[in-house]
């Protein structure tokens, strides 16, 4: 069987990070020994670590694009976060595994380009009403917008910001992280001589001075160096708690443990038809008739399909959002879902949950465990409740 079912049974099978290799035919390479191509096939495998090492390999790539894109380093930061989720998420449709840098630029691209789509529909202006000096196209503005020094800020913005675009990227990705002229290529699909000649000019165009100055802008806002570790949290269920509201009313709630830090948590609160079903789920009981998440995992596995993974991707509003992505054959499906649901069929495969940075946050806001029944008590009482609903309006899940 290839489905949810037979997976627990799979990766009983498997040792490591979850990648299926067989041990004892020849000594494993560390991943950063890998091709780009070796490593796609194990994170399709699930391999943890294996993904790790194409974020860290990559992670300036994306930044300096999402910098060029939206002209501010903590939006860049963020959105380069979004960007590995989605990559996460869109990794089994990758049909040349060579092509990686490429794609990833591709997909980078997409991503600040709808993050720049709900900026223009969240702050509509009339243009009209703007004054001349205001009308300055964001994407041209350098990255040193972010500045502290208000004149150095002026002066790199203005003197990088009348470079070409083509000119303008180039800058930023060179300078960012000191991308060299293969790799920059590489990643924007074009010829290697092409971003040589583009950085030539713009070199030709700034002053000395103020070349040095936006390397120093660039350096001052590099990214953290445990970016790769945290873009995405693996966790999992390690118990149910009940929260009290005031007036009296009791709501289940998810408590998750990242795997990496036992004795932390992040509380989700539930319905009680998914925590009955989480329940029974963790502590293998079974109901006289399948319920609704056993009765998915049967569907899957009559289809022949096998759930690959499952990801709290967002929070909207005081809403989680839940991503599942199961295979069918060769095809590959994305389906949005509520966490909680997510959650229920993960369990019973086996999966881990990964939980992507923007829902816990980024100081990462999870509670030490000791903390985390006084943390619950305190959102019921006040109604502040986290929920995963599939959408805000839905009348389940609070």
């Amino acid at each position: 069987m290839g489905g949810v079912g037979a997976q627990r049974k799979k990766q009983e099978t498997e040792s490591g990070a979850g990648a299926p290799y067989i041990a004892g035919a020849r000594p494993q390479r560390s991943v950063s020994a890998l091709t780009d191509a070796e490593l796609v096939r194990r994170c399709r495998d699930g391999d943890r670590e294996a993904f790790n090492a194409l974020i860290a390999k990559y992670q300036n790539h994306v930044y300096a694009l999402c910098c060029h894109f939206v002209g501010d380093f903590a939006a860049a930061q963020d959105l380069a976060q979004e960007t590995f989720v989605r990559v996460y998420l869109d990794l089994q449709g990758l049909r040349e595994v060579g092509k990686f840098p490429a794609w990833l630029g591709k997909v980078t691209t997409r991503v600040c380009q709808r993050a720049l789509s709900r900026r223009s529909r969240l702050h509509h202006e009339d243009i009209d009403a703007l004054p001349e000096s205001d009308l300055i196209d964001g994407a041209a503005e350098s990255p040193a917008e972010a500045s502290v020094d208000g004149e150095t800020r002026a002066v790199v913005s203005t003197a990088v910001g009348k470079l070409p675009e083509a000119q303008r990227l180039a800058v930023t990705m060179h300078y960012t992280d000191g991308l060299s002229y293969a790799e920059i290529a590489a990643f924007l699909d074009v010829p290697t001589t092409t971003i040589r000649n583009r950085l030539h000019r713009a070199r030709l165009q700034l002053k000395r001075g103020l070349l040095t100055m936006a390397e120093r802008e660039f350096e001052r806002h590099r990214l953290p160096e445990k970016f790769a570790d945290e873009a995405l949290h693996e966790a999992k269920v390690v118990d149910i708690i009940w929260s009290e509201g005031p007036e009296g009313d009791r709501f289940p709630v998810l408590a998750l443990a990242p795997t990496d830090s036992p004795d932390m948590r992040l509380p989700i609160w539930v319905g009680f038809p998914e925590a009955i079903s989480i329940h029974m789920a963790m502590t293998e009981q079974r109901s006289p008739r399948p319920m609704t998440h056993d009765l998915l995992v049967r569907v899957l596995d009559a289809a022949n399909a096998r759930l690959l993974k499952v990801v709290v991707s967002d929070i909207q509003d005081g809403v989680y959002m839940g991503t599942l992505l199961v295979e069918f054959g060769e095809d590959v499906k994305e389906i949005d879902c509520r966490p909680s649901d997510a959650i229920a069929l993960a369990v019973r495969a086996d999966l881990p949950i990964m939980i992507a940075k923007k829902v816990v946050g980024q100081e990462d806001t999870w509670t030490p465990a000791s903390e985390l029944g006084a943390l619950v008590d305190r959102c019921a009482k006040a109604n502040l409740v986290i929920t995963t609903r599939a959408a805000p309006g839905d009348d389940e899940d609070e």
